[in-house]
């Protein structure tokens, strides 16, 4: 764990600018707010930078946000695969949004335990399927999966024509209700997808019906994993009773 200071990210933009660096991963690093500016304006600059991390790494000082990082993602031509993990993006859904909306070759997203709120699932959500360009993406440890973010899963699936990979997860104990029919629907149409993985979901017995007839219609699943799902003997039946239909 360090503290980038000013002068370390004065150092450290300045020997970006000049190397061949492609991937750039920040862990555990604590920085105030004229320092996300600076790898912001890195960022936005970059040409070379495909592949950008950023975990576990804390804001420090009065109007320290994230926001003006996902500025700079929002300018960058070069990324396709970013990875966010244990940050606290309650307020910066939207930048996040935003960003993934306007950045044009962004092929690769994992946001994981970020306490992104329902709203904020689905508000990415929408902005993906705006882009239509997106091929893996992932959701991890949410806690919170309402209407609201199956809404923004269900407008993705149907809109980016290109996703191959789908990753859904909450937390235990989650505030997550069963809302996944209209997953099932976007699933009837999907020619793209591959895999979908959904895990510690309460899926009622109704999403289950819907999902298993959406999978005797679907044409492009691979690969379907449910794990630590509450579905009951009837979701399970419905389930069962779809696979052997499935092309």
């Amino acid at each position: 764990c360090m503290h980038l200071s000013d002068d370390v990210m004065e150092i450290l933009c300045a020997q970006l600018c000049k190397e061949n660096v492609y991937h750039i991963h920040i862990s555990s690093c604590s920085m105030q707010c004229n320092v996300m500016n600076s790898l912001g304006l890195l960022l936005a600059s970059s040409t070379k930078v495909t592949y950008f991390g950023f975990m576990r790494n804390c804001f420090v000082g009065e109007g320290s946000t994230i926001s003006a990082l996902f500025d700079g993602i929002a300018l960058n031509q070069s990324i396709d695969h970013l990875c966010l993990e244990q940050l606290d993006l309650r307020n910066d859904a939207n930048s996040l949004a935003r960003a993934v909306r306007e950045h044009s070759k962004l092929k690769n997203l994992k946001i994981s335990h970020c306490k992104l709120t329902d709203e904020g699932v689905g508000n990415i959500g929408i902005a993906i399927g705006s882009r239509g360009r997106m091929k893996v993406l992932t959701f991890e440890q949410l806690e919170e999966f309402g209407p609201l973010a199956a809404h923004g899963m269900e407008e993705l699936i149907t809109s980016c024509v290109v996703l191959e990979q789908l990753h859904l997860s909450t937390i235990r104990d989650s505030q997550s209700i069963s809302c996944l029919t209209g997953l099932g629907r976007a699933l009837r149409n999907t020619r793209s997808l591959e895999h979908l993985y959904l895990r510690n979901f309460r899926i009622s017995s109704r999403d289950a019906t819907e999902l298993g007839r959406a999978i005797r219609h679907n044409s492009s699943l691979e690969q379907f994993s449910l794990t630590d799902m509450a579905m009951g003997n009837v979701g399970v039946k419905a389930l069962g009773k779809a696979l052997p239909y499935n092309n």
